[in-house]
């Protein structure tokens, strides 16, 4: 998805930067090049290049100009995101409220699932462009661990999103199925990107239609 010579261009361009700021700092400008002086100035920045590698894939990449500079697809989609599941537990009849919050840098994505019966948390999440020019994918392997026990068909266990961002990085849609041998279930997703917040919990504030049969989630 990152091609990974561009993520290390992006290093070395913020590496050679603060390289150049403190040669002209220390030397000032118009001072004759010399190479021991440069290797110094190499030296010296180590430091402050860390910080800014840090900095840009924690926070800079996210920007859109950013992106476009180095090549970068992966799209900025960090946050809380609120909308529903439609599942085969309910023959796609029952539109079940859930959220996804996504943790994400530059070099790594994670994704909690929350929704009144269970929490999911990602095994393994990647971004993924079809060679062809497809939409952006987010795929994650995940593990559902229920937080009732009022339903005795809901088992913890594992299973998979296949979840498409659209271009404007505010909704995602998709689909999940479980393990098979777990729980045989599967289904579609529906989300909007509500706030760039984290909150770290479900709270039901999505306006689907709940039926009494809510143990559908994952």
């Amino acid at each position: 998805m990152v091609p990974k010579r561009n993520i290390y261009a992006a290093y070395f361009v913020t590496y050679a930067l603060a390289a150049g700021v403190h040669y002209q700092l220390t030397h000032g400008f118009g001072t004759p090049f010399s190479g021991v002086r440069a290797l110094t100035s190499a030296s010296f920045s180590i430091g402050p290049a860390f910080l800014g590698v840090l900095s840009f894939d924690r926070y800079l990449w996210r920007f859109k100009p950013s992106r476009a500079v180095f090549g970068i697809e992966v799209p900025f989609i960090s946050g809380r995101w609120i909308g529903y599941v439609r599942s085969t537990y309910t023959d796609h009849k029952v539109e079940h409220p859930v959220v996804l919050e996504i943790w994400q840098t530059l070099s790594s994505v994670d994704v909690w699932y929350y929704d009144e019966n269970a929490v999911t948390h990602s095994l393994i999440s990647g971004f993924v462009r079809p060679g062809n020019g497809g939409p952006v994918r987010l795929y994650s392997i995940y593990f559902n661990q229920p937080i009732t026990t009022q339903y005795a068909t809901l088992h913890a266990h594992n299973g998979v999103m296949d979840l498409v961002v659209d271009r404007s990085e505010t909704r995602i849609t998709g689909t999940y199925f479980n393990n098979p041998h777990q729980r045989k279930t599967y289904g579609e997703i529906r989300l909007t990107l509500q706030q760039r917040r984290h909150l770290g919990h479900f709270q039901d504030s999505t306006p689907g239609q709940k039926g009494k049969e809510t143990a559908s989630s994952g």
